[in-house]
C-alpha cells in the first residue's frame, strides 16, 4: 500500500537534541519539558483515547466489509475524532501539525480498491502493515500510563527530599531507585512480595541514533543528536533522563498539586502558574506568602511544643510514665505540632490540648 499507514506520527518520529533542548518539527523545548507535560495530563485522557480507538476499529472493520460511502464517512469521522485526542498528548500536538495523512486515509482507500483487496488478504505485505498499525494503536496508551505512574512514584519517593537540587544528587537518587528495584527482585524468594508492578518498569529504551547539522535559535550551525523513536513512551523516558542529567526534574507544586519542571539548583517548591482562586498571583507568590506566614507563626508553636516535651521528659525521668507511654505521648504532641504548623488547628486549640497533657 503506497499510503504508509504504519508511518504516521503516533508510532515513529525523529527528535533532535542539542544545547540542552529537544527539537521536534523545528520547535525547541528544554529537556524534561515533555516528560513533565505527560505527568500533568488529566487521567481521563488515556481512557478517552482507548474508547476512541475501539470505536474507530469497529467502524473501520465495517468499512472494509462494505466499502460504501456511508461506512467510509463514519470510519473517517471516528478516525478524525481519535486523531484529535492524540493531538493532546505530549509531542504529538506538534507532530500532528505537520501530518494530515490521517484525515485522508479512508478517502484514499476508497479510491484504491485493489490496494484494499490486497490489504485484507492474509499473508500479503499490506495485510501485515495494516495489522501492525492496528496493533500499535491497541498498545498505545498502556505504556504511557505506566510511565506516568512509575515516574510520579520515583520522583516522590526518591527525589523529593534530596539535600540539594543538583544533577549529581539526581544521579545518586536514580541509582538508589534502580538498585532498590534490582534488590527487590533479588529478595523476591525470601520476601514473597508481589513484584508484578516493578516488572513493568522500563530501564532500556531502544532507539536509532544519528547526527546532523542544525541551525540553532541564534542561527549558528551546530551538531545535533538525531534520535528516531518507535513510540512515544521511549521518547518520554529519554526526555526525562536527559532532563535529569541537565539538572531539570518534574516536581509537584506544593500549592496547586500540578507538576512543573524544576530547573537549575534551586529548591523550587511552587510552579509559576496562576494559583487556584487567584487572578494574578502565581503559586510561587502565594506559596512564598504562606511560607513566610508559617515561619512567623512557628515560633510560639515550637515554644509550646518544647514546653510540653520537657514536661513529659521530666515525668519519664522521675518514673511517672513508662518508656512506652513516653514514646506514645511524644508522637502525639508531635502530630499536634505538625497540625498547628499546617494551620489545621489554631494556636488556641493547640494550647488547650497541650494544657491537658
Amino acid at each position: 500500500m503506497d499510503y504508509k499507514m504504519n508511518n504516521d506520527f503516533f508510532d515513529e518520529f525523529d527528535v533532535l537534541f542539542s544545547g540542552g533542548s529537544s527539537i521536534i518539527a523545528g520547535q525547541n523545548n528544554v529537556l524534561g519539558y515533555y516528560a513533565t507535560q505527560a505527568l500533568r495530563m488529566e487521567s481521563s485522557l488515556l481512557l478517552r483515547i482507548d474508547k476512541d480507538i475501539r470505536d474507530f476499529k469497529e467502524e473501520f472493520q465495517v468499512f472494509l466489509s462494505a466499502r460504501d460511502v456511508s461506512s467510509a464517512a463514519v470510519a473517517q469521522q471516528k478516525l478524525n475524532e481519535l486523531w484529535s485526542l492524540l493531538g493532546e498528548l505530549p509531542a504529538y500536538d506538534i507532530l500532528q501539525k505537520n501530518d494530515r495523512s490521517a484525515s485522508h486515509l479512508i478517502l484514499y482507500m476508497r479510491r484504491h480498491p485493489d490496494e484494499v483487496d490486497d490489504m485484507i488478504t492474509p499473508g500479503t505485505e499490506r495485510n501485515r502493515m495494516m495489522n501492525d498499525w492496528l496493533k500499535k494503536l491497541d498498545n498505545l496508551t498502556k505504556p504511557i500510563e505506566l510511565f506516568i505512574r512509575h515516574t510520579k512514584g520515583m520522583v516522590a519517593d526518591f527525589f523529593e527530599e534530596l539535600p540539594s537540587r543538583r544533577p549529581e544528587q539526581y544521579a545518586k537518587a536514580y541509582e538508589t531507585f534502580r538498585w532498590s528495584v534490582i534488590n527487590a527482585f533479588d529478595m523476591q524468594e525470601e520476601t514473597e512480595d508481589d513484584l508484578t508492578e516493578l516488572a513493568k518498569l522500563q530501564f532500556r529504551f531502544p532507539v536509532r541514533i544519528s547526527y546532523e547539522g542544525y541551525h540553532n535559535q541564534k542561527g549558528k550551525m551546530v551538531l545535533a543528536e538525531k534520535i528516531h523513536f518507535e513510540n512515544l513512551v521511549n521518547f518520554l523516558y529519554v526526555d526525562f533522563f536527559k532532563g535529569m542529567a541537565a539538572g531539570n526534574i518534574p516536581r509537584q507544586c506544593r500549592n496547586c498539586g500540578k507538576y512543573f519542571l524544576a530547573m537549575g539548583a534551586y529548591d523550587t517548591l511552587f510552579c509559576n502558574e496562576i494559583a487556584p482562586g487567584e487572578t494574578v498571583r502565581t503559586c510561587r507568590k502565594v506559596g512564598a506568602h504562606k511560607r513566610e506566614k508559617v515561619k512567623t507563626n512557628s515560633k510560639p508553636i515550637l515554644q509550646q511544643y518544647n514546653r510540653v516535651y520537657n514536661r513529659l521528659k521530666a515525668r519519664k525521668r522521675n518514673g511517672l510514665i513508662t518508656e512506652a507511654q513516653w514514646n506514645e505521648q511524644v508522637a502525639h504532641i508531635q502530630d499536634l505540632k505538625d497540625a498547628a504548623l499546617k494551620g489545621k488547628i489554631t494556636d488556641a486549640e493547640l494550647t488547650a490540648i497541650y494544657d491537658k497533657i
